[in-house]
């Protein structure tokens, strides 16, 4: 930590040597005095030390990493051209969302530039506005990597690197994709490392990373919120449903978060409380980007009063006046019932969390979570019946109506239903275990089931076939126990026929001898036969031709000249024009009637596409009158001079 200064001495954001612009944009943001971590980390980072924080969600730790580096990017002139100068990695997208958001309130006083690089919205968007230039970038390291693959980034002239949430870096997978990031940037840069817990992973990367940093820590560590109040209520999994409802229908649960530990499970949360008519949104990693983002504007603007979600709205998810936390399942990480319940309780407010434990494996990790948070989670009673009665699941049988499940068999569906082991069952922590095998009782009764279902497979009459599929039948009906198909009253009951020589009886024709012959009945005897060739002459008393040799040359179409106005190719000679006599004795056409399409021809039999005109040229021409002159082109623009 820097000399002389000193933790206390900082009671608002003017103390802390922050430009106007960035004051200005502080005091219409309503903020004046700094939270501990922006109090601890904004000093030492302006004065260019590396930061390791460790805070939990909802302490102010964006503005503690943004202000510093809105300052320097302002104050110092820019190298990198259309290159980006500050990289901030977030593990989600909804927490690089409220980052952006973060840096373009303070950054726009400042004429700072700033883009979103995530999964799940369009490359070619993103490529075009780096190409525009930018000053600072969010990112998920997913997407940024695959730029960085296709070259369409350059990383070089980075100069401040934030990591945020980097123990949920390690949970998601991330740790190597963000060393390899970091490999890729320059080694005299400015970093910031914050995370809400420190594993010992999370502990090596900032050990590679970070460089003499200044240890920033405002409370032990994973330490809940001190204003939020935490309870737990102990209750059957059956029996959840209907408490969540009590729960909503009490006074004070205005702004209410649902957490879910599987995606199936919060959709069918929302639909219990759609029925209970309570405005609900859902948001889960099944939904795509804009839905999530939907259901979370919804929830904001107060359209929603419910808000159920799964731990990916876990961290980075900042709603003002979020009043109550319900975790309808606990979750099997501690680390992340923290960030869970750091959902309320923001910005100096205070909270309540409530969580519903079972019988089950729940119990076990509520003893984790006290033994992390190292305090005992108080226990509350039940809430009092709202009234609304939910129909139990229904449970089929075969050959039997659907009837309602009892309690223990609405607990052990919807225990199978959230993906949870029996109570008893042993748990390793393996999240690819195979599955415990039923109880002996369960496999008994699931046995007994089939024999009933087969049994009224069996017994239950089939409807008659035909074709190939009886012959099928027969051989199935001689090699098995059943009755033989033909007993069967609908086939052998045949006493209404008539029998098969009286269907086809034709004795009433005539015998065959009796029948008339076929010479008789077409009689040929008229016309001659078809050898019978006398009267024709012999082959060889017919005339022969003469030879070809012998034959006049035939002149070619182009060598005729006997045709008026036909032209000799070979003596360049042209045959001499049609006189005015001759056009006297030709037949006038000039009359003839136009081309009839639905005919197919001419009153005067005019060859299919001959003009009208033709013969009125041909007789000028015959009088010496020449062709017709075209009229002269104007001269101008695209014309002929």
């Amino acid at each position: 930590m820097p000399i002389g200064y000193k933790i206390g001495m900082t009671p608002t954001f003017k103390d802390l040597n922050l430009r106007e612009e960035i004051l200005a944009a502080l005091t219409r943001a309503g903020y004046s005095t700094p939270t501990p971590i922006q109090e601890q980390a904004i000093a030492p980072a302006l004065e260019g030390h590396n930061i390791l924080g460790l805070a939990q969600t909802g302490t102010g730790k964006t503005a503690a990493f943004t202000l510093p580096i809105l300052q320097h990017l302002s104050t110092t002139p820019s190298q990198a051209g259309k290159n980006p100068r500050a990289l901030i990695l977030a593990p989600t997208r909804e927490l690089a969302i409220q980052i952006l958001e973060t840096v373009r309130q303070f950054g726009t006083a400042v004429k700072l530039r700033s883009m979103l690089i995530v999964g799940g919205q369009s490359q070619d968007r993103q490529v075009n506005d780096l190409r525009r230039g930018v000053d600072i970038i969010i990112a998920t390291p997913g997407r940024l990597e695959d730029l960085q693959e296709q070259e369409l980034i350059d990383l070089s002239y980075i100069n401040h690197f934030v990591l945020d949430e980097a123990d949920r870096m390690l949970d998601i997978g991330f740790m190597p994709a963000i060393k390899r990031i970091a490999k890729c940037l320059p080694p005299t840069k400015h970093v910031l490392f914050f995370s809400a817990t420190m594993p010992k992973e999370v502990a090596q990367l900032a050990k590679t990373i970070l460089h003499d940093p200044v240890h920033v820590e405002v409370a032990p560590v994973a330490t809940p919120v001190e204003r939020i109040a935490q309870t737990v209520i102990h209750v059957p999994q059956g029996e959840k449903r209907e408490v969540l409802i009590d729960l909503l229908a009490q006074p004070g649960f205005e702004r209410v978060i649902v957490f879910s530990r599987t995606k199936h499970g919060a959709d069918k949360i929302a639909r219990l409380l759609e029925k209970a008519r309570i405005k609900v949104s859902v948001m889960h990693g099944r939904k795509s980007q804009s839905a999530r983002q939907a259901a979370l504007g919804e929830f904001e603007r107060g359209k929603a009063r419910v808000l159920v979600a799964t731990d990916i709205a876990a961290r980075g998810i900042d709603v003002d006046d979020v009043t109550h936390v319900i975790n309808y399942d606990l979750p099997n990480e501690p680390d992340t019932y923290v960030h869970r319940i750091g959902r309320t309780a923001r910005a100096g407010k205070d909270g309540i969390a409530i969580s519903l434990c079972d019988n089950s494996e729940e119990r076990k990790w509520l003893r984790d979570i006290e033994k992390l948070t190292r305090q005992q989670i108080p226990v509350a009673d039940r809430p009092a019946s709202s009234g609304f009665v939910i129909p139990p699941p229904q449970v089929q049988e075969a050959g039997k109506p659907n009837r309602a499940a009892t309690s223990e068999e609405a607990e052990e569906i919807a225990r199978r239903q959230s993906g949870r082991r029996p109570s008893g069952a042993h748990s390793s922590g393996n999240r690819y275990e195979k599955p415990s095998r039923p109880h002996r009782n369960e496999r008994a009764v699931r046995e007994e089931r089939n024999d009933v279902r087969d049994r009224a497979e069996a017994e239950a009459p089939r409807a008659p076939r035909s074709g190939q599929y009886q012959r099928w039948d027969r051989a199935l009906d001689q090699s098995s126990d059943r009755p033989a198909r033909s007993a069967h009253p609908e086939r052998s009951d045949r006493s209404d026929r008539a029998p098969r020589a009286a269907q086809y009886d034709r004795s009433d024709r005539a015998p065959r001898s009796d029948r008339p012959q076929r010479s008789d009945r077409f009689e040929r005897s008229d016309r001659p036969q078809r050898s019978d060739r006398s009267d024709r002459p012999a082959r060889q008393d017919r005339d022969v031709r003469a030879p070809l040799a012998d034959r006049p040359e035939r002149a070619r179409s182009s060598e005729r000249t006997d045709r008026p106005g036909s032209f000799n190719l070979k003596s360049k000679a042209r045959a001499p024009r049609m006189s005015a006599a001759d056009f006297a004795d030709a037949p006038d056409r000039s009359t003839d009637k136009p081309w009839d399409k639905k005919a197919g021809s001419t009153a005067g039999d005019r060859p299919f596409g001959q003009k009208r005109q033709s013969f009125q040229k041909r007789k000028r021409l015959a009088e010496g009158k020449g062709r017709p002159q075209p009229k002269p082109l104007h001269a101008g623009k695209g014309t002929r001079r």
